[in-house]
């Protein structure tokens, strides 16, 4: 998969997250980002293994996500004025990490969207706190199980690709 494919992936993923947001009727504690403010900030918490045996690490999708940032810009797809805000966190596909760094950026950072880690037990966890904090956590990498797509479980959690199921 050549970077400009990841960056558009994480692109879409991190807007359809507002998206998803922005459509649910229920509140949250912390702030919602109105698309539409010409001074907004967009928080973003990206849980991401540095290990570089992941096809996903950091070293292999960092460069991706400027790209995907520089393309917003370049194409105009959000209104001027719309600055993000990336929180990395290194959590290795650790569920115990990856809870504890998901309710840091959720508590201390107060991230508006939660990009999941991409492996499905560290995103089973983070998708608690999702639900906690009622924070779109778009799922990528290769967290896909089943459960993660139970919106009477996982509400905030989404997927950009489909789910199989027998």
């Amino acid at each position: 998969m050549s970077t400009r494919t990841i960056a558009a992936l994480l692109l879409m993923v991190v807007i359809l997250g507002l998206v998803h947001q922005s459509a649910q009727a229920t509140s949250r504690p912390s702030t919602n980002v109105p698309l539409d403010d010409q001074n907004a900030t967009i928080r973003v918490g990206m849980l991401i293994p540095k290990n570089t045996s992941s096809p996903f690490a950091y070293s292999f999708t960092a460069s991706a996500v400027t790209i995907a940032m520089a393309k917003v810009a370049a194409d105009q797809i959000l209104p001027p004025g719309i600055n993000f805000t990336l929180n990395w966190v290194f959590e290795e596909c650790n569920p115990a990490t990856a809870i504890g760094y998901a309710f840091e950026l959720f508590n201390t950072a107060g991230v508006d969207v939660l990009l999941s880690p991409p492996c499905t037990d560290a995103a089973l966890v983070a998708g608690d706190v999702s639900t906690y904090g009622n924070l779109p956590m778009p799922l990528w990498g290769q967290s896909f199980a089943t459960v993660l797509n139970d919106l009477t479980v996982y509400p905030s959690t989404f997927s950009v690709m489909p789910y199989y199921r027998e």
